[in-house]
């Protein structure tokens, strides 16, 4: 039980407190709303990193993401559209696979990434243009 009320004393974290990850915008109403994040920031977040020291190795590797998705076959449409969900989740694991030397979890990475690659080069709407 004492533990239970431990818990409850903590305050959790508040995304805003947390640098990076969402800033405030007024909308045309007068109230503050989330922003998303851009892609390099949601990318250091899944490798953990906190310092900017990193920017241009984590620009580069999204680079090779989006060149990576479009040589197997994505259309450019879709891979630059950093909105898209499964878009940004290949570009992240991608990341993930690829950054650092010493990564354990890299070879599984890479098989996430490979394994959604394929889904969306299987797919007519990632495969065909916006207009088609």
């Amino acid at each position: 039980m004492a533990l239970l009320n431990t818990l409850k004393l903590r305050k959790r974290p508040r995304w805003s407190n947390l640098p990076g990850l969402m800033r405030q915008v007024s909308s045309q109403n007068g109230e503050s709303e989330a922003v998303a994040v851009a892609l390099i920031d949601d990318v250091k977040l899944a490798l953990r990193i906190t310092s900017s020291a990193f920017d241009s190795e984590v620009q580069d590797l999204i680079d090779a993401a989006k060149a990576d998705l479009q040589l197997s076959g994505v259309h450019q449409d879709k891979v630059k559209d950093e909105g898209d969900p499964l878009i940004r989740r290949a570009i992240t694991v991608y990341c993930k696979a690829h950054f650092g030397f010493d990564n354990p979890e890299a070879e599984r990475f890479q098989q996430s990434y490979d394994m959604l690659k394929a889904h969306l080069t299987l797919s007519q709407e990632y495969t065909t243009g916006d207009g088609a």
